[in-house]
C-alpha cells in the first residue's frame, strides 16, 4: 500500500511557505531526513507522524492521505433520507435510522457533523421526551462534535466549536463552555454573543445585559451603515426608494436608541435634494432635539459632551443645509447647536 507520506509532508511544508531546513528545525530532525521523506527514499519513524501533522496543521489520516469519508453526493444522499425519516415516521425511526448509519460508516467525520446537526434539529421539536432521555441524546450529540473536532477538518471546526459551547450550557458544563468559547478566533463575531449566552444560564445578569447591549449596539450600527450606503445609491437612481430605505432606518436607530442622529442627517439632506423643504425642516428640528439628549445613547466613558459639540459643529458648517436656513425654526435651532461648540 503506497501511503504517499512524503508527498503529503511536501505539500503541506509548500502551503505553509517553508524549506526543508525550516520543517527539519521545527521537528528537530535533519534536513537530509525531511528531504529523504519527500522522495519517498524513507519514511519517518511512526513516533513522529503526531509532531509532523501539527507542524503542519494537518490530522494524521490527512498526512497519510488516508480519506475516510463518503463521496459528497452519498453524504447528501444519506442526509435527506434521515430528514425523511424524521419527518414522515417520527423522531425514534428517525433517530435509529442516524444511530445505523452512524455504527456502518464510524469514520465519516461528514456524515458524524450534518446528521449531528439534524439530529439536534428534530430533538428541539420533540415535545414527548423525558428530561433525562434528552440529557442523555445531548450527551451522544456532544461526544460526536467532540469527535469532529479531534479530526481536525478546518471546515468542520468553527462550526462544530459554536455547536459545541451550545451543548455543554445545555449539559450545564460551564467550564467546558468557558474554554470552547476561549477557543475561538479572537475576531469572531460570535464570541461576545456566547459569553453573553453563557452568563444568562450561569445566572450572572447583569454581565449578560451588559454584553448583549454592547452587541446589540455593534449590530444595530452595522445594519444602519448599510442601510445608510444602500439609500445614498437610491438617490440617485429613484430618490422615493432611496427615502423609504431612510425611513426604515430612522424607525431602526429609534428602536434602538442608537445612531438616530445620523440617519436623520441623511433623511434631511435627501429631502433637501427632492426639494421637500417644509418636511427637511421638521427633520432638522427632530435632528437638533437628538444631538440635545445624546447621552442617553452614550455611556459616561464614551464623552458625550465631545460628540455633542462635534455634531453640532459639522451641521453648522454643512452647506447643503444653506436651503432651508432661512427658515425660523432652523434659525432658532441653529442657535441652540453654537452653545455647544
Amino acid at each position: 500500500m503506497n501511503l504517499q507520506i512524503g508527498e503529503q509532508i511536501k505539500i503541506g511544508r509548500i502551503k505553509k511557505g517553508w524549506t526543508q531546513q525550516e520543517l527539519a528545525i521545527s521537528l528537530g530532525v535533519t534536513t537530509q531526513a525531511v528531504s529523504k521523506w519527500e522522495t519517498e527514499s524513507s519514511y519517518p519513524d511512526i513516533t513522529m507522524l503526531p509532531i509532523i501533522a501539527r507542524s503542519l496543521n494537518v490530522s494524521i489520516d490527512q498526512l497519510m492521505n488516508f480519506n475516510p469519508d463518503l463521496p459528497e453526493k452519498e453524504v447528501k444522499r444519506i442526509v435527506e433520507k434521515a430528514v425523511d425519516n424524521y419527518v414522515e415516521k417520527g423522531f425514534e425511526i428517525g433517530y435509529d435510522y442516524v444511530k445505523d448509519i452512524l455504527n456502518l460508516y464510524p469514520n465519516s467525520i461528514a456524515l458524524k457533523f450534518y446528521l449531528g446537526s439534524l439530529f439536534q434539529g428534530f430533538l428541539l421539536e420533540e415535545n414527548l421526551l423525558k428530561k433525562e432521555k434528552i440529557q442523555e441524546l445531548y450527551l451522544e450529540s456532544t461526544k460526536l462534535y467532540e469527535e469532529v473536532l479531534a479530526s481536525g477538518l478546518r471546515e468542520f471546526d468553527y462550526k462544530t466549536r459554536i455547536i459545541l459551547v451550545g451543548n455543554y450550557m445545555m449539559l450545564k458544563e460551564f467550564d467546558k463552555a468557558e474554554k470552547m468559547i476561549d477557543s475561538l478566533p479572537e475576531d469572531s463575531q460570535d464570541k461576545e454573543f456566547l459569553y453573553g449566552n453563557l452568563y444568562v444560564v450561569t445566572g450572572e445578569k447583569e454581565k449578560a445585559k451588559e454584553i448583549h447591549l454592547k452587541n446589540l449596539k455593534y449590530t444595530g450600527n452595522k445594519l444602519l451603515a448599510t442601510m445608510q450606503v444602500l439609500s445614498t445609491l437610491y438617490i440617485e437612481e429613484d430618490i422615493d426608494k432611496a427615502l423609504e430605505q431612510i425611513k426604515k432606518a430612522v424607525e431602526i436607530s429609534e428602536i434602538l436608541n442608537y445612531g438616530r442622529h445620523s440617519v436623520l442627517q441623511i433623511y434631511m439632506k435627501t429631502l433637501i435634494e427632492k426639494g421637500d423643504l417644509e418636511k427637511a425642516v421638521e427633520i432638522f428640528e427632530e435632528l437638533v432635539d437628538n444631538i440635545e439628549n445624546i447621552e442617553k445613547e452614550f455611556t459616561p466613558e464614551e464623552n458625550s459632551s465631545y460628540i455633542k459639540s462635534v455634531l453640532s459643529k459639522s451641521i453648522l458648517l454643512d452647506k447643503d443645509l444653506d436651503k432651508i436656513r432661512s427658515y425660523e425654526q432652523v434659525k432658532l435651532k441653529e442657535l441652540k447647536l453654537q452653545k455647544y461648540i
